[in-house]
């Protein structure tokens, strides 16, 4: 799965299969807050693209402890 084929909110399933991770791995990242997630009405987790991008050009630094450059 390319960048360009993610759709701009994604499943865990999906998230995990673009960043080549186990879905309990997703999982985890959002529960410990390294990758931020929100839960839906119906209680399913979903991850923007922005975020996941983000974490990624971080260097897989949890998206809420990155330094912020000036």
């Amino acid at each position: 799965m390319t960048e360009s084929e993610l759709p701009d909110i994604m499943n865990v399933s999906e998230c995990a299969k673009f960043m080549r991770l186990n879905t309990k791995t997703v999982y985890d990242m959002v529960k410990f807050g390294e990758l931020p997630g929100a839960r839906n009405a119906r209680g399913t987790i979903r991850i923007r693209k922005a975020t996941v991008l983000a974490w990624l050009d971080a260097g897989g630094v949890p998206v809420n402890q990155r330094k912020q450059s000036r």
